[in-house]
């Protein structure tokens, strides 16, 4: 048996237009607006059809995921340490977001 594991970066599709989210509005959630490499659903499929096609064990894609998968496979502290104030800084602003609990019921009152 032949296993391909795949880890995609962002590739343009509707999750998360669909996704439901709690206690944060539903577009200040999505990074979609502040991210330029995504990648097309179809250009995804054919990266990994072909990886799967080479028996490839790991499927990371875009290049530029790539690049930064390598570079934790090979100094993960490093890498950690380099990434924590970007993941930190997004936190805070999906906090910001925050609604209130009379905003989080109007919202959900819309969404029925």
């Amino acid at each position: 048996m032949k296993v391909s594991v795949v880890c995609p970066g962002f590739v343009r599709t509707s999750i998360y237009q669909t996704a439901v989210t709690v206690n944060i509005p539903q577009d200040k959630a999505s990074p979609s607006a502040r991210l330029a490499a995504w990648m097309m659903e179809p250009r995804a499929a054919q990266v990994i059809l072909n990886g799967v096609e080479k028996n490839q064990a790991v499927i990371v894609f875009p290049a530029s995921i790539r690049w930064v998968w390598r570079a934790y496979r090979i100094a993960p502290a490093l890498i950690s340490r380099l990434l924590a104030p970007l993941l930190r800084k997004r936190i805070r602003e999906l906090r910001s977001y925050r609604l209130t609990s009379d905003e989080a019921k109007k919202a959900a009152e819309g969404q029925s």
